[in-house]
């Protein structure tokens, strides 16, 4: 099967976060730092450990009201398809419509773990797809 069709397209859009998460953020961030912690060893041992992927809440989501913002981490030490990361998103979230995108290089603050942004719409017939 092609796995291309499968594959999280890459997002140019600078989405924002409310000041207030944006805040957060960045003093999660900093109170790693201080602890000389990188955000990308806190996510595997933290978040990924041992699992090939993790959906989780996103903690600092954008600021995009009609969706729910999760993120799916995937862990590269393990051989994986983007067919299979597809799947096991629908699994996660079924009969839900989902957009699974990877931020650009210039928008990313994880650089190491492979990671795809997962927006699980609230009400299909309410959203724009102008937005994304």
């Amino acid at each position: 099967m092609n796995d291309e069709i499968y594959m999280p397209k890459i997002n140019r859009i600078d989405y924002h976060r409310k000041p207030h998460i944006e805040k957060e953020y960045q003093n999660h961030l900093r109170k790693l730092k201080n602890k000389n912690i990188k955000i990308d060893d806190y996510i595997l041992e933290t978040v990924l450990k041992d699992n090939l992927f993790t959906i989780t809440k996103n903690p600092y989501p954008y600021d995009i009201d009609y969706i729910d913002h999760y993120l799916v981490w995937i862990n590269t030490k393990r051989k994986y398809s983007h067919e299979a990361i597809y799947e096991y998103i629908k699994i996660y979230f079924p009969n839900r419509q989902f957009y699974y995108f990877e931020n650009d290089e210039k928008n990313k603050s994880i650089l190491l773990v492979k990671h795809y942004h997962i927006f699980v719409f609230k009400n299909v017939n309410n959203h724009n797809n102008k937005y994304i």
